[in-house]
């Protein structure tokens, strides 16, 4: 058994990070409610809630490059 996330994160312009819990439904994440964090300008202190999150995602995807997930699956 294949060990899912359970939370989706999306960052974008190294600034802002889109946060959803994962529903794997036909709804394809448009059903999912979703936090957004944003850096504070200049800031890249590990004491905030980007940061945190942005360090906690490059660790889970440099654990699991080598892993896949046939998405095809929950369509």
């Amino acid at each position: 058994s294949a060990d899912f996330q359970q939370f989706r994160l999306v960052f974008i312009d190294d600034r802002i990070c889109v946060m959803s819990y994962t529903i794997w439904d036909k709804e394809e994440g448009r059903s999912n409610p979703q936090v957004v964090l944003s850096a504070g300008q200049g800031d890249q202190s590990s004491h905030s809630l980007y940061y945190t999150f942005k360090d906690y995602f490059e660790r889970i995807w440099t654990d699991q490059k080598t892993s896949s997930v046939d998405l095809s699956e929950y369509r």
